[in-house]
């Protein structure tokens, strides 16, 4: 796990795994709590977020190890 420093660019809606997206309607913490819906992102979409999420999570000055 990693932590975005500062403001952070991404927020915790989104589940990726491997190639594939997820977006919850509500953040991780009220999941199960809240109904909420889950919805696969589409790949022309998800793989430029995805590119993106890489960048942040190898750069140590935008993101640190938990």
């Amino acid at each position: 796990c990693r932590l975005m420093r500062g403001k952070a660019a991404l927020h915790d809606r989104f589940i990726i795994v491997d190639d594939k997206m997820w977006m919850l309607g509500c953040s991780l913490n009220e999941f199960g709590i809240r109904a909420t819906t889950l919805i696969r992102v589409p790949q022309a979409y998800a793989s430029k977020i995805i590119s993106s999420t890489e960048q942040w999570w190898a750069d140590d000055d935008l993101t640190e190890q938990l």
